[in-house]
This record gives structure tokens, C-alpha cells and sequence, in this order.
């Protein structure tokens, strides 16, 4: 789940040379970033008029995450998101020791960690408005979500597919189990099609409108994943036989709570125009 890579400019956003945009965009979720990098050209270069804007800022994938995830705007979705893994972790090792964690014990742990992972892929999109930030901010995206937060959640889910796999079990046995299964490999096929619209300046796809295009529903398919992400872990401290028979209903209620509420911050950041018209 992303912003669109694709700059109003014929620079290609993955070239390592800036570029300069007469009128530089605006975010493609939520408000744009306190530091607009953009000053005005008071000699302004040929084919800019005087009064005319062109970015002059190099953002690096370390300032990006700093105005993203750092910021105050993202405090509210960055200590709800927090909760829930502290939660979660506290009530695994209050049940198993660290020095003799079961297999099963790692599930939530990873599973956890990689939401939290998923939800600074996130946050580190949303204020960006200018194509240097942008193309910073989907250096760290992919990497977080190619690199971490997806290969944790397919682990820990693995883990789980093996643990069911075992005689006596059976699989698909509760809603959190199906729901994070079909979350896992749609996952992977967001991944893919996210990736083929933008390396190479999507020439797997046709390149240029159409890779831009086919980006559009890479984002809108990312907007219905994150609630099911959320759902599977609410469903996992809710639903199943091991959690509801070792937590208070307080714990459970804490946990739900906190990712709604997350889930809801991160929501209200969207913006709508930016998807694909479905009509």
C-alpha cells in the first residue's frame, strides 16, 4: 500500500539524479509533510516564471522516515500499534520463558512484530508531496514490506500450517486461521504486481499510463488488506481456544481496542481520490 511512484515529471523516480517540478505534487495520502522543501525561485530558471515553485530538496530514506513515522501526526497510530505488540508479547511470556519458547509461542510474537513493521510501511507514505520524498519513502516501503514485515508474517504463519499439519489436527478451524491465510498469499500477489508496475519504469506492465494504472489498484488492493491484517489479529486474541482460555477479557478487550483504534487512524489518513474510479 502505497502512493503512486510516478512524479508528474519525465524523470524516472528510481534514477539516482534529482529533478525539478514546476508545480510539485501534492500528497497522495493525508497532509503533506511541515517541511515542504520547496522554496521560490527568485531567479527563476528558463521556462519558470518568477513566483514559480521547482524542488530543490534531496529527502533521504532517513529524513522521510523522521516526517513520516516520527512525527506528531503519527503518534497516535504509532502508540496504539505499540500497545498491541506489548500486549501481545506480555501475554506469551507471562505463559511461556523465553529460554523454552514452543514453537507455537513464536506465531504471535511474529506475527505482532511484522503488523507493527506493515504499519511504518505505511506511515512513512503518507506525508510525502514532492518526487525526491516520494521516491525515498517507496525505497523504505519496499523494504520494510519485501524485507520484513511479509517474510516475518509468511514464517509465522508457516509456523502454524505445520503445527496443524501434525496427526490429530486439522486445518481451518477458526475464522483467524482462514482469514490469515488467505491475508498471507494475497499478500504476496500485492507484492508482485506492486513490484512489476514500478521496477524497470514498469515496462512488465507496458510502462508509463498503463504501469501507472495497474499502481492504482496495487494501492486500492493494499487499502482492503490492512483491515483484514487487523481483523486477523483481532480475531487471534478473540477467537481462538488458547487465547480466550489464557487472558482476562480485559486483556482481550485491550488488545481489540488498540488496533481498531490504530486501524482507524491509519484510515482517516486515506485519500480516496487518489484510487482508481470504480464506476
Amino acid at each position: 500500500m502505497s502512493q503512486s511512484p510516478y512524479p508528474e515529471t519525465n524523470q524516472n523516480p528510481w534514477s539516482e539524479s534529482g529533478s525539478k517540478s514546476s508545480s510539485p505534487n501534492q500528497p497522495l495520502l493525508g497532509q503533506s509533510g511541515s517541511d515542504e522543501s520547496i522554496q521560490g525561485a527568485s531567479q527563476s530558471p528558463e521556462g519558470l516564471g518568477e513566483g514559480q515553485v521547482f524542488e530543490q530538496r534531496h529527502w533521504t530514506m532517513t529524513e522521510v522516515v523522521k516526517d513520516g513515522n516520527l512525527s506528531s501526526r503519527a503518534w497516535g497510530v504509532q502508540a496504539l500499534s505499540l500497545l498491541f505488540m506489548a500486549l501481545t508479547w506480555s501475554l506469551i511470556l507471562s505463559k511461556f520463558p523465553l529460554s523454552n519458547l514452543p514453537l507455537f509461542g513464536y506465531h504471535p510474537l511474529m506475527q505482532s512484530l511484522a503488523l507493527v513493521l506493515l504499519v511504518q510501511s505505511i506511515l512513512v507514505l503518507q506525508p510525502t508531496s514532492t518526487p525526491s520524498a516520494k521516491k525515498s519513502a517507496l525505497n523504505v516501503h519496499q523494504i520494510l514490506n519485501l524485507g520484513l514485515s511479509l517474510p516475518i508474517f509468511t514464517a509465522g504463519a508457516t509456523i502454524m500450517w505445520y503445527l496443524h499439519d501434525q496427526p490429530g489436527t486439522k486445518h481451518f478451524i477458526s475464522w483467524h486461521g482462514t482469514v490469515g491465510t488467505v491475508v498471507v498469499v494475497w499478500s504476496w500477489f500485492q507484492v508482485l504486481v506492486g513490484a512489476a508496475s514500478v521496477w524497470f519504469d514498469g515496462k512488465l506492465l507496458g510502462g508509463g499510463a498503463k504501469a501507472k494504472a495497474v499502481w492504482k489498484w496495487h494501492r486500492l488492493s493494499g487499502y482492503v488488506l490492512l483491515p483484514l491484517f487487523f481483523l486477523t489479529a483481532i480475531l487471534g486474541i478473540t477467537e481462538t481456544i488458547w487465547a480466550k482460555g489464557n487472558s482476562s477479557l480485559l486483556l482481550r478487550g485491550a488488545v481489540a481496542a488498540s488496533l481498531v483504534g490504530a486501524l482507524v487512524l491509519l484510515l482517516l489518513r486515506v485519500r480516496t481520490s487518489k484510487l482508481p474510479k470504480l464506476r
